[in-house]
């Protein structure tokens, strides 16, 4: 069985296939065994004459995209970097205690970004310390190791 190569069709055949379905004179069927496509191929070319065909006469004016000033954003993106450079260079002149008091928990960017910023390990921000978190701090527990025989049970007097 040999493999059938994959044809492709000039833009001026395929606009001639598809005017024929859009006249609507012979079937589908028909088209497909005169031109030799497959009648699906007839439809998509079909949909896409009839999709493009309003932009032969011109371009929508409603659909122009508004213009952009450039010089604002241009100074809005300087604006923006030299903030940023501000902020790391201020952040890493602390301690990491100090950067990780920094992070802002309910700020629109995320711990993460934060984070990398920052300069710290995400597990920093993330695990709980006592001075961030009082609420957390260990309580000391008093431990009174019992001999063996009594914390397993075993080899315990019976009372009497």
């Amino acid at each position: 069985m040999t493999k059938k190569s994959r044809r492709t069709h000039s833009p001026a055949f395929k606009a001639k296939v598809a005017l024929a379905a859009v006249k609507g004179d012979k079937t589908l069927a028909e088209l497909a065994q005169l031109f030799d496509v497959h009648p699906n191929q007839i439809t998509i070319w079909k949909n896409q004459l009839l999709e493009g065909a309003a932009g032969v006469f011109g371009h929508d004016k409603t659909s122009a995209e508004t213009p952009v000033d450039l010089k604002a954003l241009h100074a809005k993106i300087g604006e923006l970097a030299v903030g940023k450079r501000f902020f790391v260079r201020r952040a890493h002149q602390g301690g990491p205690a100090e950067r990780k008091a920094m992070i802002d928990r309910d700020h629109d960017l995320s711990i993460v970004r934060q984070a990398k910023v920052l300069k710290l390990a995400r597990s920093t921000v993330y695990g709980l310390s006592p001075s961030l978190h009082p609420a957390m701090e260990r309580v000391p527990v008093e431990y009174e190791p019992k001999g063996l025989g009594e914390a397993t049970g075993r080899g315990a007097e019976p009372s009497a």
